[in-house]
């Protein structure tokens, strides 16, 4: 079953969840130093970086998340614009597509007017202070 998340960055990109479980369960590797999957309930924040880039943060880290190849219009969304992650179970892992789009645009046109994009693995950058 299919699960689509949405959460506005104008609210910092909150995704609030449950954060009982032990790391080692929220993460699951994919290289060296690189994740493939994340657990959903963990993650507090996401944001655009870059037209290649996302960063998320999860369990007081953050992620960078770099994505397999650039999204169009992805390095034009605003600090109001949100991300839509569409997750297979409880974890959001490379592959994994997602939306970046304006809600107020989306309401007329449709989220599906918006490009559909796939992310990377993610890679721990700095731990949250």
């Amino acid at each position: 079953m299919r699960k689509t998340m949405i959460a506005a960055a104008a609210a910092a990109g909150l995704l609030q969840g449950c954060m009982a479980e032990a790391p080692e369960t929220a993460l699951a590797a994919a290289g060296a130093g690189q994740l493939r999957c994340l657990d959903a309930r963990q993650i507090t924040a996401r944001r655009v970086t870059s037209g290649t880039t996302l960063e998320f943060e999860a369990r007081g880290v953050t992620y960078r998340n770099d994505l397999p190849a650039a999204c169009p219009g992805l390095e034009n969304r605003m600090a109001l614009d949100s991300l839509a992650v569409e997750v297979t179970g409880s974890q959001v892992c490379a592959g994994d597509s997602f939306r970046a789009f304006d809600p107020i645009q989306a309401k007329a046109v449709g989220i599906t007017a918006f490009p559909r994009c796939r992310l990377g693995n993610f890679t721990p950058v700095t731990p949250i202070r």
